[in-house]
């Protein structure tokens, strides 16, 4: 495979007389690559690609926007901010409620998966996986030692439903039923 790199090193000094003499402390060697995958390079940050402009890319398209999340009480349940980053090759969520909460979701081609990696400030990581049906997402993995599933439905009126189900002693009970409303 072929590569092309951009190379830069760092050193960082200090004094200890006022800035009259300085020392290194350490230094460190910078090198950004333009890697080729199946003969489409995937370019480096703030470059345009179309390695991520597929059909499957754009599956979870309908849960991009700025979001006011509800129970089925009507109570509003936190925002939740979702982005395309990386030229469409990630779908960035930003949730806003406690706890706060980031996730990444990708499409790998290797495997025809969607993947999700959850992280919140409560220490809590959720790695899922799944693949897009008809109108709906559908993503499963381990909560906590628990087998849980989260499904995302494209509403006619172009809300979005986030129904969360946990798996305890084989029986699927509901976790949390949202309805994404435009901000």
């Amino acid at each position: 495979e072929e590569a092309i790199e951009d190379a830069f090193e760092l050193t960082v000094e200090h004094s200890t007389d006022a800035g009259a003499t300085w020392q290194a402390s350490w230094q460190l060697a910078y090198a950004r690559q333009l890697a080729y995958a199946r003969g489409t390079a995937v370019n480096p940050v703030g470059t345009t690609s179309d390695a991520c402009d597929t059909q499957e890319h754009h599956q979870f398209d309908f849960w991009l926007g700025d979001w006011n999340a509800f129970g089925t009480d009507g109570q509003l349940n936190g925002t939740n901010d979702i982005k395309s980053r990386l030229g469409g090759c990630i779908v960035e969520e930003n949730w806003v409620q406690n706890p706060n909460g980031i996730s990444f979701n990708m499409f790998d081609v290797r495997s025809e998966l969607w993947y999700q990696l959850w992280v919140d400030a409560g220490g809590g990581v959720v790695a899922l996986q799944g693949n897009r049906e008809g109108d709906r997402l559908r993503m499963t993995g381990d909560g906590g030692g628990n087998p849980l599933r989260i499904t995302w439905t494209a509403m006619a009126n172009g809300n979005v439903r986030q129904f969360g189900e946990a798996q305890q002693n084989g029986v699927w009970a509901t976790l949390y039923d949202l309805t994404y409303a435009p901000r």
